[in-house]
């Protein structure tokens, strides 16, 4: 299947599908999609920080495009065989950013951060850089599983998406060759 198709797909048929299976390539199409948008919205308004210089536009495509994205990884994860749940760990992201600009706007206040006591200063940046650090070690293990080669055949979650997508192909194939001329030499 070309990525187009692909990417098309997974904005309009399975926008919200968290059943069934998906490719390594469909996943890898929608990353791309993904990471060139938000590039060129970030080229636009000049900032590629989109938490320190929010706009409605990266707003809108982040409410827009966290579904998709969320349903494409839980079925790439059912195509070797694995649970959805793995991608509980991603809705704990944005706790992490905000406790992040938290922790940043401490210092930028106009209270002043050394009249804090050491001990909740320390506990507040030993927090931030645990849950950091488990988020990180959790996404790698994510794109860990998302990379590797998906369950041969039927699983628990469905039918192998490469066989379901050759089906298609051949499917399209005869319906073109239908419209065509039975011998070609009569043309």
């Amino acid at each position: 299947m070309r990525a187009i198709d692909l990417l098309i797909s997974c904005l309009t048929k399975k926008y919200a599908t968290f059943s069934g299976r998906a490719s390594r390539k469909e996943l890898l199409v929608w990353v791309f999609f993904e990471i060139v948008l938000m590039f060129l919205v970030g080229g636009f308004y000049g900032s590629y920080n989109f938490l320190t210089s929010p706009n409605a536009s990266a707003l809108f495509l982040v409410i827009v495009l966290v579904v998709p994205g969320f349903a494409v990884t839980i079925r790439r994860l059912h195509d070797i065989n694995r649970s959805g749940w793995y991608c509980l760990p991603f809705v704990f992201e944005p706790t992490y950013l905000f406790i992040s600009n938290i922790t940043g706007l401490m210092s930028y206040s106009i209270f002043n951060p050394e009249s804090l006591s050491i001990i909740f200063k320390t506990l507040w940046y030993f927090f931030e850089g645990l849950l950091g650090g488990v988020l990180l070690l959790t996404n790698l293990i994510v794109f860990i599983f998302c990379v590797q080669k998906g369950t041969r055949g039927n699983n628990r979650f469905g039918a192998n998406p490469l066989i379901e997508q050759v089906r298609e192909i051949i499917r399209k194939d005869a319906e073109g060759d239908a419209d065509a001329p039975s011998d070609p030499t009569k043309q």
